[in-house]
């Protein structure tokens, strides 16, 4: 009886996985940046310049698809992003008042633009298409 609870107790565990939730930056949309409390969710982000972007999450590590839009609705691009090559970090360093420092290291995935992409003009109209293979644009 006690092998067979071990048993169970180790198949259960080793069938948990742990993934730690860190940020996603996009850098193609300047202060895009979120952070995916669950796989699968819908997020809105507000990009601060007339436009705000919708994206379904489907990796951690932020493989997505991603629609932008104008402040009044109207679609700019959609497209989609395969996950990030790996985990990014970036420092902060500041002086406090009292001369102190202060280092923040922040860790993010990047994750690069991926097939097909098209792009809207302000009235909705499709003027341009792009290819990418992951990050990198391709000819046409």
């Amino acid at each position: 009886m006690k092998k067979l609870v071990a048993l169970l107790f180790i198949v259960s565990f080793s069938s948990f996985q742990t993934v730690k939730k860190r940020r996603i930056i996009i850098k193609e949309y300047p202060g895009a940046t979120i952070l995916p409390r669950k796989l699968n969710e819908i997020i809105f982000e507000d990009l601060f310049d007339q436009r705000f972007i919708k994206v379904k999450v489907f990796s951690y590590k932020g493989k997505m698809h991603l629609e932008c839009y104008s402040k009044d609705s109207i679609l700019l691009e959609v497209g989609d992003y395969t996950n990030s090559l790996s985990l990014l970090r970036k420092q902060n360093f500041a002086i406090v008042a009292g001369g102190g420092e202060n280092i923040n290291v922040t860790e993010y995935y990047e994750p690069l633009r991926n097939g097909k992409w098209l792009f809207y003009d302000t009235l909705g109209r499709l003027y341009d298409s792009a290819y990418y293979v992951k990050g990198i644009k391709q000819r046409k």
